[in-house]
């Protein structure tokens, strides 16, 4: 008998919060390199709420650099 793995999703696609970014860490994955983070929701309604995210990596066009891509998504 194999388990389920249910998704809830606690706080909807697009809602802006307020948090703070814990245990971050570079990884390489599926989608190469990535910063992992834990991120806690400090204000409002969710607050309380911790969930994990990856932020992905990209060249910034004047200068060539890397840059991470700061938009939460919520997984």
């Amino acid at each position: 008998m194999g388990s389920r793995l249910r998704r809830r999703e606690l706080i909807p696609e697009d809602t802006p919060i307020v948090g703070e970014t814990k245990q971050v860490k570079l990884v390489t994955g599926q989608f190469g390199r990535q910063v992992e983070t834990k991120v806690l929701v400090t204000q409002g309604e969710y607050k309380g709420t911790e969930f994990k995210d990856w932020l992905s990596f990209g060249k910034d066009e004047a200068d060539g650099e890397d840059r991470v891509h700061t938009r939460i998504r919520r997984h």
